[in-house]
């Protein structure tokens, strides 16, 4: 019924941050503690799930690092975009997740994708401001790491009247409903954790049962000659160890987020500063 409905919900909400965390600590790496502190500085100024500005920002780290992007490139692309993702999606009255999805297209190149979101990274205009920084060599030449870091600079310049949105419109009524959801996510979260244990416990042994009955199903298929495909189930006996754990903190806020705009600026300065040198 309703109630199992909403136990279900609330431990896969408990089950995706963990999954999300190990997938924040996997991308990070070396910038882990940096990235951790953004998140709560995000989360703590804003009203946000962390479960969600992790996700982002481990998303767009990947992303830039799997096109040639160096570690230190990757992660200013991945601050900036994740906070440029809420400004956006604030001023544009969009859900954060779909905001999410087309930013995401300022590394893959899409440009419609883009345009729906109030800029352009079409060919012409980011030669055009290749030239105004002084870059002589024709983007097409370019590699995917250098286009991708240009991309970044094109579409901030674009979407200057969306940073800081999210900061500035933080008490309109979008911007709570949408912190409302976040934080409904949070405390279906903190209730879901309150089931793992039994989760725990209880897994295993199901898990073990409905083995044990596919074996026997097969044995009475082959006492009767039918023939069945077997598929070999290995490991299926394992406990999900250190969950709790892993939950714990998940509300930690840093203290003060302080210039947010300002440090996707000085960021975009950087991936600037960088992308002139890779050209030098």
């Amino acid at each position: 019924g309703a109630i199992g409905a909403a136990a279900k919900a609330t431990i896969g909400q408990a089950v995706n941050y963990v999954e999300t965390l190990n997938l924040f600590n996997v991308a990070m790496q070396d910038n882990i503690q940096s990235a951790n502190q953004f998140v709560n500085a995000m989360t703590k100024a804003f009203g946000l799930d962390p479960e969600r500005v992790m996700r982002y920002q481990a998303t767009f780290y990947q992303v830039a690092e799997s096109m040639g992007i160096a570690k230190n490139n990757a992660y200013t692309l991945s601050t900036s975009l994740t906070q440029l993702t809420f400004d956006i999606a604030s001023l544009r009255n969009m859900s954060f997740d779909e905001t999410f999805t087309k930013m995401q297209a300022i590394l893959t190149g899409q440009d419609k994708a883009i345009r729906s979101l109030g800029g352009s990274i079409q060919m012409t205009t980011l030669q055009e401001e290749a030239h105004n920084m002084g870059i002589k060599t024709s983007v097409k030449s370019m590699t995917q790491a250098e286009k991708s870091l240009l991309r970044l600079i094109v579409f901030y310049k674009q979407s200057a009247i969306a940073q800081g949105d999210m900061g500035r419109t933080l008490m309109q009524p979008a911007n709570l409903l949408r912190i409302l959801g976040d934080q409904f996510a949070v405390t279906a979260r903190a209730i879901g954790a309150l089931f793992i244990p039994m989760i725990r416990a209880v897994l295993p042994y199901i898990i073990y049962f409905v083995v044990m009955i596919g074996k026997a199903a097969r044995a009475l298929a082959s006492f009767f000659g039918i023939k069945t495909k077997s598929s070999d189930i290995t490991g299926s006996v394992r406990s999900v160890d250190g969950l709790q754990s892993g939950l714990t903190g998940a509300n930690n806020a840093a203290k003060g987020l302080g210039g947010s705009t300002g440090k996707v600026a000085d960021n975009t300065k950087k991936a600037a500063e960088n992308l002139k040198k890779m050209k030098d």
